[in-house]
């Protein structure tokens, strides 16, 4: 209690918002704004939006401590807010923003050096502070929790996470939900195990999810729904076999698209598919991407149907530069992929955005110089290859995306500590 006060105290000198030091503004961005300068960020920072809402942006320092920062409609950004701190890690930070204007935190946690482990989270009311931390389940490993946090409609949130805490056991899915102004419910176990679960909310007050399940040789990738009010989702359907690792993306329509990868690192092929938020077989073709030199594919999508793909086609290695690949389409079609050059060198994983029908490629790179090869963080687009750079960056980690109407918001960790963040309107 006596280390959390003195943050708070010093909260106002150390963490006031801030310009990002030699960041001018690129054509259709705000310059970027830096929250919790001074404050090493562990890990990736997560962004969260829900039309009419704003955004926020959320991240863990390296002692222990979660914060988030509401982003307004023109750049602008709130005081960094504290959630936690005093824990020995704080990882996997995830931000909701729900259509009530709520914030919601979510965490995993190693609470002390005894190896005690949890889930947590802390939740801030419109124009609020955050009212505390709470802990939504004891875990066995914080390192394998991996949650995830999804806003639903009429102000619910809903979590999926790994716990490992059962003795004799490799692990088991729970899910659970809070309503809004409340607490969570009961972390209910889905009665197996998976890993990298993921989460996404669907239409009329659902959530979509999906893992991967057996073993990495033969693991499967499973997608579930779970409808409106209920405390757990209805049996999972495979949708693709043998994957490594996989991302989720939900269409306001209620379609959605996996991406994969087989293999291992530098030899990887990548797929996507499409499939639905219902408890129904996908709907899709599989769609072969290609070599993913490093990271995992990622998937947009809009309103009107349009879909984007962006992952690593090729890694630096003895080329300079990187080159990222990007396949666009419409429905469960993809175009064939195209590569362009990222203009530096960069071990992260490319976010694909729709801004208004307009294709964008956000992340993050390394520029050689004869002093180094300082980060930066970068929107591009994919059919020229064309870059503007958002602003420094204090690592090399994937930017996070948010998008609360039209716009995007793009969060990063910044230089000099903290994440800055950009909007385009």
């Amino acid at each position: 209690m006596v280390r959390f006060l003195t943050l708070l105290a010093v909260a106002g000198a150390l963490l006031a918002t801030s310009s990002a030091a030699g960041a001018a503004a690129p054509a259709g961005f705000s310059a970027p704004r830096t929250v919790g300068a001074n404050l090493e960020v562990t890990g990736a920072v997560a962004a969260s939006a829900a039309a009419g809402q704003g955004a926020a942006v959320a991240f863990a320092d390296d002692s222990g401590g979660v914060w988030a920062a509401r982003v307004r409609a023109d750049g602008s950004t709130g005081s960094p807010l504290p959630a936690a701190s005093g824990q020995v890690v704080a990882r996997d930070v995830q931000v909701a923003v729900t259509d009530r204007g709520e914030i919601v935190v979510v965490w995993a946690a190693l609470l002390d050096h005894r190896g005690r482990s949890a889930v947590r989270y802390a939740v801030a009311a419109p124009g609020r502070s955050f009212s505390g931390t709470r802990t939504l389940a004891a875990v066995g490993s914080y390192a394998a929790a991996t949650p995830r946090v999804a806003a639903l409609r009429g102000g619910t949130v809903a979590v999926i996470f790994r716990d490992t805490s059962r003795a004799g056991s490799t692990g088991v899915l729970r899910y659970a939900r809070r309503a809004p102004h409340g607490a969570f419910g009961p972390a209910r176990s889905l009665g197996h195990d998976g890993v990298g679960p993921a989460i996404a909310a669907s239409p009329g007050g659902g959530a979509l999810l999906a893992w991967g399940r057996g073993p990495l040789t033969r693991r499967a990738l499973e997608v579930g729904s779970a409808a409106r009010g209920a405390t757990l989702p209805g049996a999972a359907r495979s949708v693709a076999g043998r994957i490594r690792r996989f991302t989720l993306s939900a269409a306001p329509d209620g379609t959605a698209w996996v991406a994969w990868t087989r293999g291992v690192a530098g030899g990887a092929t990548g797929f996507a598919r499409r499939t639905r938020a219902g408890n129904t077989a996908a709907v899709g073709p599989v769609r072969s991407l290609g070599t993913v030199a490093y990271g995992v594919p990622h998937v947009a999508l809009d309103a009107s149907g349009r879909v984007l793909v962006a992952w690593n086609a090729r890694g630096p290695g003895a080329q300079p530069n990187v080159g990222l690949a990007t396949a666009q389409g419409t429905g469960a079609a993809l175009g064939a992929p195209a590569v362009f050059d990222a203009g530096g060198f960069s071990q992260t994983s490319p976010i694909p955005a729709l801004v208004r029908g307009t294709p964008l490629v956000l992340f993050t790179r390394q520029i050689p110089t004869t002093t180094g090869a300082p980060a930066e963080a970068a929107a591009a687009n994919p059919a020229t290859g064309e870059a503007t750079v958002l602003g420094p960056a204090g690592g090399i980690g994937a930017p996070a995306l948010a998008q609360p109407g039209a716009g995007i918001v793009v969060a990063w960790a910044a230089l000099g500590g903290g994440a800055a963040a950009s909007t385009l309107p």
